[in-house]
């Protein structure tokens, strides 16, 4: 057996709640010498890439990789080599072939430079000697060139700062807020730690806009545009159209625990925004009816049978397949024909097809 930890450790040194695990490093060795000898491609691009986010990628194909084998896919293979330009995945199940590529989304709200400096936290913070917790806001602005500015601002202002109670929990609060030209990048508040253990840690992470405690309205133009970048360089993989005994999907997951976006949400982006629309029948009644508006972004891939969404927060140590599988309407009488192939998954259904 192979003893992986190492390159665990190495590769994914930003990750604490993985790497300081020893059930989770377990896990995690377990699945690699699993899969080295029948698919050493896929085990070779995780133990090579030294960039952590790279690594959670890979990661994320050893998951899928993990549960196509738990729910019986035959003749699997990573990135077959017959094809010119090859999906991830490619395997057969009950008489169908399935072709899938799997994706993680990046830095669609500027989720690099966020988690570069919450990194940056966490290195910087612990060497002060108060015995707090901080919670932050950062706005979809903030930038990398931004994390030297905050934390001098951060050393200066420290000692007039001060902490709730740990009683009071972790509070939301915009206590503070940190401005650049004009611009509010970060608030923070503090909270008490129980057992009073020097070092300022990260308590509680948000995505908004600093400084004001309205509720927002979730933009998801960025997502779609990321969405739809996705599906452009997917469908590309797909040598063969859908057909009863064929399936392209494909699997995404948001990088970030920011991503916050529910199915209706994932819905109007994947077959247009939700809309309702009046008119005067023929009998000079008004009749409503509800309409996707035009930019869906699934409708412009016909190569595409659908898309499985894995929400942020599921881990790649699951044992169970968590994701929406999103149907595109024009594949919806073959999907019916094809097998299921997860048995956790479930299927989003808009309205309108139930009617027809």
């Amino acid at each position: 057996m192979t003893d992986y930890s190492d390159i665990i450790k190495t590769n994914l040194y930003c990750f604490p709640g993985i790497v300081e695990s020893a059930e989770r490093m377990s896990f995690i060795n377990r699945d690699l010498n699993e899969l080295e000898r029948a698919f050493p491609a896929l085990v070779q691009n995780f133990c090579t890439r030294t960039d952590p986010d790279q690594s959670m990628d890979f990661l994320f194909e050893i998951w899928v990789c993990k549960m196509l084998l738990k729910a019986g896919v035959q003749n699997l293979c990573y990135e077959p080599s017959k094809v010119i330009r090859p999906p991830d995945f490619r395997g057969s199940f009950t008489g169908v072939q399935f072709d899938i590529q799997v994706k993680r989304l990046h830095n669609v709200t500027n989720e690099i430079a966020k988690k570069v400096f919450q990194r940056e936290c966490r290195k910087r913070l612990r060497k002060h000697s108060q015995p707090w917790f901080i919670n932050l806001k950062i706005s979809d602005a903030f930038q990398r060139q931004h994390i030297n500015g905050f934390f001098s601002y951060l050393d200066k202002m420290l000692p007039s700062f001060s902490a709730r109670s740990a009683q009071q929990g972790m509070l939301h609060a915009d206590d503070y807020v940190w401005e650049f030209e004009g611009t509010k990048l970060v608030s923070f508040s503090f909270n008490e730690k129980n057992k009073k253990a020097a070092g300022i840690s990260i308590g509680s992470i948000h995505s908004g806009n600093p400084g004001t405690h309205m509720l927002q309205m979730v933009d998801v133009d960025p997502y779609r545009k990321a969405m739809g970048r996705v599906l452009k360089k997917a469908k590309t993989t797909f040598s063969e159209s859908p057909s009863d005994k064929q399936s392209n999907l494909v699997i995404v997951q948001p990088e970030s625990e920011l991503w916050d976006i529910d199915s209706d949400q994932m819905a109007d982006i994947l077959y247009g925004d939700d809309q309702t629309v009046i008119y005067t029948g023929s009998d000079g009644n008004e009749i409503q009816k509800d309409i996707r508006g035009p930019n869906g972004i699934l409708k412009k891939h016909k190569d595409i049978t659908g898309v499985v969404f894995v929400p942020s927060k599921v881990s790649f140590l699951e044992e169970k397949f968590t994701g929406s599988y999103f149907l595109s309407e024009f594949h919806l009488s073959e999907i019916c024909i094809h097998p299921k192939l997860f048995n956790e998954m479930t299927y989003y259904v808009l309205p309108e097809w139930k009617r027809k």
